[in-house]
């Protein structure tokens, strides 16, 4: 296990229990125990034979190093003490304490008979019945090292204070454990002690992906995932606290959210986790439990969002971070973004600049338009509006002019940027405005009546007493030609 602390599971009449021995590092004390314990403290048979008659440390004290590794995928070689070759990932940043344990003497064999019966603490320093004193602290460097040196006889007890993380990428620490200076190695003293504690080591990714089904427009969905790693578990740990975290800025609409692992198992919302629409997804015991079941592999969430307001966003561009948390400790951010601009158009006559209602548009992605965005209708105002749409060239094609008006066929091309419409020009001209388009309709050519009065005005008079006389002339001919056949 290259002196990687570990866990001692005991096995009872068939039930597994985990129990806080001695364990990993802590075999190193227990080693020691026991080496002295079947030497029963009598007089060592030889001279060279290890017994606390014979402990004769260096001057200047004895030495304890940490080599800090990354949990590997299978558990090395048993710990002995000595430095070994590994292939340990080491990792720097990492803060450890080293606190001497009080109210026992390993100068005699009755202090060695009491190492035994210590438990190492699940977390912090209380051991019951003895009292614990900070004798140095240390952060590993050049290669996850962290020595301490001028260490007199005694018991110790080792805590991983800070993992370093997010710095580390660690998220799954080593526990306290404890270890003897001087340390049996090879039936001999050892006064330079090599520990090598794993921390797992989990990453994180996120990405965005815009739902294809609706094509850049307001309503499509924006598709975001978390990867995050499951750390491997060294003996005698375990996930107990895991926290996905994806913040959604401000113009995105929560739509929903699933969890689920690499294996392709699906995560039940409510039971194995619970997901807010902030969003906060919590691991809960059974979900906890599926984790520690498949150490390695991969907790995916999805989240669906709606582009709600484009305002929102800085220069048309949503950033989503995320992190996650194992047992207290929080990755570093990852970072995801998806880009937005809107559309207005206007349309009048530029005759007079008088707003005109009713024109209908497809907003297309081709001139000839055979891929409809959307469709548009203008207002009171003359406007119609597309308050989230994808960066990009589009075609306005009008499919229906205003009453009275004619109707323009032309596709006209509009270049979407990133961001909101910014009418900084007159609202009938091109120049100066972003995502804007004006688009004027003239009239249609109906012949006009004569006006009324003047030259116009005689003729319609004339011409009406014209007919009359004519009307009246035929009336009376054909009165006098029925007189005179009576």
């Amino acid at each position: 296990m290259e002196g990687l602390p570990s866990s001692v599971i005991s096995h009872s009449e068939g039930k597994t229990m985990k129990t806080r021995r001695i364990t990993g590092v802590r075999l190193l004390a227990a080693a020691g125990a026991l080496a002295m314990a079947m030497l029963s403290w009598a007089a060592p048979a030889r001279a060279d034979e290890p017994g606390p008659g014979n402990i004769k440390p260096p001057v200047g004290g004895m030495r304890l190093t940490l080599h800090k590794c990354v949990q590997p995928q299978a558990p090395g070689a048993p710990a002995t003490g000595a430095e070994q070759q590994t292939d340990c990932t080491p990792i720097d940043g990492v803060t450890f304490e080293l606190y001497k344990v009080t109210g026992l003497d390993l100068t005699t064999s009755q202090g060695w008979d009491q190492v035994a019966g210590i438990q190492a603490p699940e977390s912090g320093t209380i051991i019951p019945g003895y009292g614990t004193e900070l004798r140095q602290t240390k952060i590993t460097e050049r290669g996850g090292l962290a020595t301490f040196e001028g260490l007199e006889i005694g018991l110790y007890l080792v805590v991983e204070s800070n993992t370093g993380a997010p710095n580390t990428g660690v998220v799954l620490g080593s526990r306290p454990f404890l270890v003897t200076l001087p340390y049996v190695t090879n039936n001999e003293w050892n006064y330079d002690v090599h520990v090598y504690p794993k921390n797992s080591v989990a990453g994180i990714e996120k990405t965005v992906t815009d739902d294809p089904a609706t094509i850049g427009y307001l309503g499509q969905n924006v598709v975001w995932k978390v990867t995050t790693d499951i750390p491997l578990k060294g003996q005698n740990t375990q996930v107990d606290r895991y926290v996905v975290t994806d913040n959604l800025p401000a113009g995105l609409a929560h739509v929903s959210t699933s969890v689920q692992l690499s294996t392709g198992e699906q995560l039940e919302l409510g039971s194995d986790v619970t997901c807010t629409t902030a969003v906060v997804c919590t691991f809960n015991p059974p979900g906890l439990a599926k984790l520690n079941a498949n150490p390695g592999a991969k907790v995916v969430t999805t989240i669906t969002t709606n582009v709600d307001d484009v305002a929102r966003a800085t220069r048309g561009v949503f950033t989503n971070t995320a992190t996650f948390e194992v047992n207290g400790n929080v990755s570093v951010e990852r970072t995801a973004q998806t880009t937005w601009g809107q559309l207005k158009l206007h349309k009048f006559d530029p005759s007079n600049n008088k707003a005109l209602k009713g024109a209908q548009f497809n907003l297309c992605l081709e001139a000839h338009c055979a891929t409809v965005v959307t469709t548009l209708t203008t207002d009171a105002t003359g406007a119609a509006t597309v308050p989230a749409l994808r960066p990009g060239v589009y075609h306005l094609v009008e499919t229906a002019a205003p009453s009275g008006y004619t109707l323009d066929a032309a596709p006209k091309e509009i270049t979407i940027v990133p961001g909101e419409t910014v009418v900084g020009g007159g609202i009938t001209t091109e120049g100066g405005n972003t995502n804007y388009k004006p688009v004027p309709n003239t009239k249609q050519n109906i012949p006009q009546l004569p006006m009324t009065g003047g030259v116009g005005q005689v003729a319609l008079i004339a011409g009406g007493v014209g007919m009359f006389v004519v009307a009246l002339a035929v009336v009376v001919v054909g009165r006098l030609s029925s007189r005179r056949k009576r």
